[in-house]
């Protein structure tokens, strides 16, 4: 059964495996293949300066990946999901789908109709993922590090 679980100040390390599982996604989004213990240090500080909630994606009780979302975005005011990884050993399972679900349940729950998500112009993978998901492309945007990204909306 796949559930969320609040991550807690002290589990960088799990983080860091999941998300130096899928070198492909580091490579589309950063730039490396991997990141170093100071870097998720600094990723998870800024994520929480901007009031981003994080979850472990849980199957029974193995961590298999990452949600983060922003209730409200400061740049925009909308509610953003900034982070949807599965661990590369996972995926392809549907475990992705299912913790889009259970993010639209609880956005629902607290009343949101609708979310944003940034999407690398490169990670093809991704852009078939979500619009498989009926997200509609409003605009490309380029990063403050140069990446160009596409931004995607779906109403709920």
């Amino acid at each position: 059964m796949i559930t969320l679980e609040r991550i807690k100040t002290g589990q960088v390390r799990w983080e860091m495996q999941i998300m130096n599982s899928d070198p492909f996604f580091n490579r589309v989004t950063k730039g490396k293949e991997s990141f170093a213990l100071e870097e998720a240090l600094q990723e998870i500080q800024e994520s929480e300066e901007l009031g981003a909630e994080r979850y472990f994606i849980l199957n029974g009780d193995e961590r298999i990946g990452m949600l983060e979302f922003l209730m409200k975005n400061p740049a925009d005011g909308c509610t953003w999901l900034g982070l949807l990884l599965i661990d590369k050993k996972y995926q392809r399972q549907g475990y992705g789908r299912f913790a889009f679900e259970l993010f639209c349940s609880m956005m629902k729950d607290r009343k949101v109709s609708g979310f944003r998500i940034g999407v690398a112009i490169d990670n093809d993978p991704a852009h078939r993922f979500w619009e498989n998901l009926d997200f509609k492309p409003i605009e490309h945007r380029k990063k403050p590090d140069g990446r160009e990204i596409v931004i995607y909306e779906l109403n709920i």
